[in-house]
C-alpha cells in the first residue's frame, strides 16, 4: 500500500473509533466525563453518618443515587435528614439495632414520608400482676 493510502484508512480508523467512543484520550481530546454526581454522593454521605444502622451500604448508596436522579432539588436532603432525625429520636430511640429497618429499605419504603406524629413514642400500660378487673 502507498503511505497515501495507509494515511486515509488511519484516518478512516480514527473517525470510526471516535464514534464509536474507542478512541484513547489525547491531550487535545478529553475523556468522555460522566454526569458530575459529587453533589447526591455528598448527600448521600450525610445520609449515611446519620443512619444508626449501617449495614447495606452499596446497595443504599444505589437506591439513593436512583432516587437522586428524580428529585434533584437541594431540600430533598434536608427533608429526609429531619424525618430521619425524627425516628431516631421517637421510633428508634429505645429499640435494639436490629429492628431498624436497613437504610435501602428505609429510602426504598420512603420512610421520610411517613407521618411525623407531635407526641413522642406511646406509652404502653403494663398491668401489674396479678391482673385484676380494671387492667381489662
Amino acid at each position: 500500500m502507498t503511505p497515501d493510502i495507509m494515511k486515509a484508512l488511519a484516518d478512516i480508523r480514527r473517525a470510526l473509533d471516535k464514534l464509536t467512543g474507542l478512541l484513547e484520550p489525547t491531550a487535545t481530546q478529553p475523556l468522555m466525563v460522566k454526569p458530575d454526581n459529587t453533589a447526591q454522593l455528598q448527600a448521600f454521605s450525610r445520609f449515611w453518618d446519620e443512619y444508626p444502622r449501617k449495614v447495606g451500604k452499596a446497595e443504599a448508596r444505589r437506591v439513593w443515587m436512583s432516587i437522586a436522579k428524580n428529585n434533584t432539588s437541594a431540600w430533598m436532603l434536608e427533608k429526609v435528614v429531619y424525618a430521619l432525625r425524627h425516628q431516631r429520636r421517637t421510633l428508634w430511640k429505645d429499640v435494639e439495632p436490629r429492628f431498624i429497618p436497613h437504610p435501602a429499605t428505609w429510602l426504598n419504603q420512603r420512610r421520610w414520608e411517613d407521618e411525623i406524629s407531635s407526641e413522642e413514642k406511646p406509652q404502653i400500660k403494663i398491668p401489674a400482676f396479678p391482673i385484676t378487673d380494671e387492667d381489662l
